[in-house]
């Protein structure tokens, strides 16, 4: 699940909640390379699911875009319960046609999330987060992920960001009582 592609100079991270922007280009490239002929309508439908996927498993950026999160997912959705009358098309022009919406609403999100400051946006929902009293660690470590995933897609030192748990320490202060037997 920590498997690092690296195609360009951006890192798509594999894990189970991914930077959602690196999700949205590669959603673009892939319809891109559609249009090309140099993928497949299986490749196109599977990128569009780890979309809706994706929008689903951030709940950092749902609760700051919910609107344009659920516009997307609902559009997406749509196209994808029509795989069967996409995949009867007989023209190229005709599918790129049926793509342009899909393509269009991610390109819109994609460039709305690349104008804001995603890292401030983590740090505030960590903030609201941290002062609950009820904060699981899971919850800690779903948060993490999604903001490691987004840093690295900045461009942040990998390393850096991979060897940051080695240096986090945990103090407990409650006392451990050993019984002998």
């Amino acid at each position: 699940m920590g498997e690092l592609l690296e195609n360009t100079h951006l890192h798509y991270r594999k894990l189970l909640k991914p930077s959602i922007r690196s999700v949205l280009k590669e959603s673009l490239r892939v319809i891109n390379y559609f249009k090309d002929q140099t993928l497949y309508e299986h490749n196109v439908f599977e990128i569009l699911e780890e979309v809706i996927e994706a929008l689903n498993n951030n709940i950092v950026l749902k609760r700051t875009y919910l609107e344009d999160f659920n516009l997307v997912k609902s559009r997406l959705e749509r196209f994808l319960s029509n795989k069967q009358t996409f995949k009867e098309l007989k023209s190229g022009s005709d599918k790129h046609k049926q793509l342009n919406l899909p393509y269009t609403i991610i390109t819109t999100l994609y460039n709305k999330l690349e104008n804001v400051d995603i890292p401030k946006i983590y740090s505030n929902y960590l903030k609201d987060e941290l002062g609950k009293s009820s904060l699981s660690f899971e919850i800690v470590d779903d948060l993490t992920e999604l903001l490691i995933s987004e840093l690295i897609y900045e461009g942040h030192n990998k390393q850096y960001l991979f060897n940051w748990g080695k240096g986090v320490f945990i103090t407990d202060s409650t006392k451990i009582i050993y019984y002998c037997i």
